[in-house]
């Protein structure tokens, strides 16, 4: 009777195994900091690699490549993992998470758990490794073995040590390498890395200590880094190959796509701010630190502007400048003409950058790099400006009481009520998000999203403030007749016409703060890493 108490829990577990039943597991993804690499396993296809903050990394065997992380977009109860394990004979993919463990037999999503104290165990227990005989699952805990059902994960019983000895282990979690472990001892390293014998040194001098290490079905070895770099060592060759394996944050306010690259920034952590570029069809991460790139300054950044040869970067402090061609940063700061304080946002005309922030408006010159005021900013002293938008030579200004609009070709200040046919009742205010989409202009304020057409001049309130119940609008994007608005800890798709939503809360999300719509996918920059979302799948 017991036992089948415990089946009926795990067939009832499967019924929120996945974030949503209406998605494929990967229709979201979402790509974190992994922090520090606790396990490593090896499967069919792919090697499996725990991370503390990041999920469950992939890396494909035959194709070399590092696919999309499983991480809770796909079901898992939590980022952190302490233990992973693919067992080969059952194709069983297992998970040691805080207080629980789960596990799949699609090996992607639809996770099933068990809570620790099915198990026996108290919450502060830890899984430090699990493994797999002919017959069992084992896991081990802090200071006991335990023999589950290899295809169910009942618990059969709990050993000071395991009654079977031809058990497959999975890498665990490491403080120290003993000297008859290191196999890898007379390896080099590439890409400028050094290794000492005891860690690694990265190409800017920092140690990183080995925490687990794998020695695949190939005499590959697996080298996991405290600081979520991962090794790969031929046996052949004897040298390891280290791989950045995702963003240098999970906290990300602005996004901004070029051709195959993201570019991702957000708030300073520990006064060392970064800059992450991801080659998104590969799946690569580039990393841009502060506190060891030459001239780059530690700030949070709110917008990225990328001009292709030139990226700007909008701080609290001023202006970050970095040129990919010569790969050179630069600060700009009050001593060029810029306003001290945040910077908001950025937008560009043919031959200037504009800016506003907290304490104005500004116009550089790009050329030299110089304010070059238009004369209109005095206007806008001390006003704290939240969004520029630069389409078919105007400028629009919004701050939180009004909405401007400058013409940059023949130099012209109005308000929105006096561009084209405006007829629409009541006040506006707090305008903060603007977007443009096939020849209309979108406006987010705090009575609902306003629209302008640029070929009739009409103005159209298109979505009512109550539709989103109000809420405070962080960020927008438009395809076709939908609007995409992103808020706290979600974000919801409205169809323009008939205002029918969909809202999306996963615990995954955090604070959706940019969005960026490429085709098929929408990309989040949230305070919980940058989530990628197939939205078609949904209409």
């Amino acid at each position: 009777m017991h036992r089948f108490l415990k089946l009926v829990l795990l067939l009832l577990s499967l019924l929120a195994s996945q974030p949503d039943q209406r998605f494929r597991a990967f229709d979201w993804v979402t790509y974190r900091d992994p922090g520090s690499i606790s396990s490593i396993s090896e499967g069919y296809i792919y090697t499996y690699f725990a991370s503390s903050n990041g999920g469950i990394y992939r890396f494909h065997n035959n194709g070399n490549f590092f696919d999309h992380p499983i991480s809770m977009a796909q079901g898992l109860k939590s980022q952190t993992i302490h233990a992973v394990h693919f067992d080969k004979n059952t194709g069983i993919l297992w998970a040691g998470l805080p207080e629980i463990i789960q596990y799949t037999y699609t090996r992607e999503g639809q996770w099933n758990q068990i809570s620790f104290s099915d198990l026996g165990l108290s919450s502060q227990d830890r899984i430090n490794a699990i493994g797999s005989s002919p017959d069992y699952l084992w896991v081990k805990a802090k200071v006991i073995y335990l023999k589950l059902d290899r295809s169910s994960g009942i618990l059969l019983g709990q050993y000071p040590f395991p009654d079977e000895g031809n058990i497959q282990w999975s890498s665990e979690y490491k403080d120290i390498i003993k000297p008859s472990e290191n196999l890898w001892i007379n390896y080099s390293v590439m890409s400028n890395w050094m290794w000492t014998g005891q860690y690694f040194i990265d190409p800017y001098g920092r140690n990183v200590d080995i925490t687990t290490f794998y020695l695949g079905k190939n005499n590959d070895i697996w080298l996991g880094g405290s600081d979520g770099t991962l090794f790969l060592g031929d046996h052949n060759m004897e040298v390891l190959f280290p791989y950045a394996i995702g963003p240098l944050s999970s906290n990300f306010s602005t996004i901004s796509k070029f051709e195959d690259e993201i570019w991702l920034a957000g708030p300073n952590r520990f006064n060392t701010s970064g800059v992450t570029r991801m080659f998104f069809k590969t799946l690569e991460f580039d990393h841009y630190e502060s506190d060891i790139t030459i001239n780059m300054y530690p700030m949070n950044i709110n917008d990225i502007l990328n001009l292709g040869d030139n990226i700007f970067f909008a701080g609290d402090d001023g202006l970050q400048l970095y040129d990919k061609d010569d790969d050179y940063w630069r600060f700009l700061g009050a001593e060029r003409g810029i306003p001290i304080g945040k910077i908001n946002t950025l937008a560009k005309d043919n031959s200037h950058l504009w800016l506003g922030g907290i304490n104005g408006l500004a116009r550089l010159n790009l050329k030299k790099y110089r304010n070059e005021p238009s004369g209109i900013e005095d206007i806008f002293d001390f006003q704290n400006i939240q969004k520029l938008f630069l389409t078919h030579g105007d400028l629009w200004i919004a701050t939180w009481n009004n909405l401007y609009i400058f013409d940059t070709e023949n130099p012209e200040l109005k308000t929105f009520k006096d561009k084209g046919y405006f007829t629409l009742g009541g006040p506006f205010t707090g305008f903060n998000e603007i977007v443009f989409n096939d020849g209309y202009l979108y406006i987010a304020s705090n009575q609902g999203i306003l629209s302008f057409d640029y070929d009739t001049e009409n103005w159209t309130k298109i979505i009512d403030a109550n539709v989103y119940a109000g809420k405070t609008i962080e960020s927008m994007a438009i395809s076709g007749k939908y609007c995409f608005l992103g808020f706290r800890n979600k974000f919801i798709r409205i169809d323009i016409l008939d205002k029918y939503q969909k809202e999306y809360d996963f615990p995954f999300l955090g604070t959706v703060k940019d969005l960026y719509i490429s085709g098929q996918y929408i990309y989040l920059a949230t305070t919980e890493g940058l989530t990628k979302f197939k939205w078609t799948v949904d209409r």
